[in-house]
């Protein structure tokens, strides 16, 4: 979600453009990245996972290495959301800074902007629910007591190698 933070900061700035530079390639998997580490290293140094929603953080990188492999990690998230996003909305500076003009979208493109964002909204919850249900069927509870535990989120969304599957 990081490169949606930029769509707040230049609303708030007065500019009328929806996507910058943290929804091209390159801006998403450079400074994307960094933010991304940076509010990862502010959320484990003030333990506001622990506080606010009362998990036991078992995974803290350590090592310059475990760093490296969030940036890749957060990198290629935030490259999935830019492609997400290309697929289907309009004002996408997708060549930046080869080429700094907004793309339309390929489904955007071929049926409308509103279609096409409630086709990939649509798919978003079919595969929201089939990662839940798997976690349901795998932890042996209800998809609602995952949904309804902040602990239980936390574990299937974050940490799912720590999940205690019975």
């Amino acid at each position: 979600m990081v490169p949606d933070l930029e769509i707040l900061i230049l609303y708030i700035l007065g500019f009328g453009i929806p996507r910058s530079f943290l929804h091209s390639p390159i801006g998403a998997f450079i400074l994307a990245s960094a933010i991304s580490i940076l509010i990862i290293y502010i959320l484990l140094k003030t333990k506001f996972m622990e506080k606010v929603f009362n998990v036991n953080v078992i995974r803290r990188p350590k090592e310059l290495r475990e760093y490296v492999n969030l940036w890749i990690v957060t990198g290629l998230s935030s490259l999935t959301h830019v492609f997400i996003d290309y697929l289907h909305h309009s004002y996408n500076p997708i060549l930046w800074p080869i080429y700094p003009i907004y793309i339309e979208g390929p489904i955007a493109y071929l049926i409308g902007y509103l279609n096409a964002t409630l086709v990939v909204h649509l798919a978003s919850v079919i595969i929201l629910v089939i990662i839940l249900a798997y976690a349901s069927w795998k932890m042996r509870t209800s998809i609602l007591k995952i949904i309804t535990s902040l602990q239980k989120m936390y574990k299937v969304f974050v940490e799912p190698g720590s999940l205690q599957f019975s």
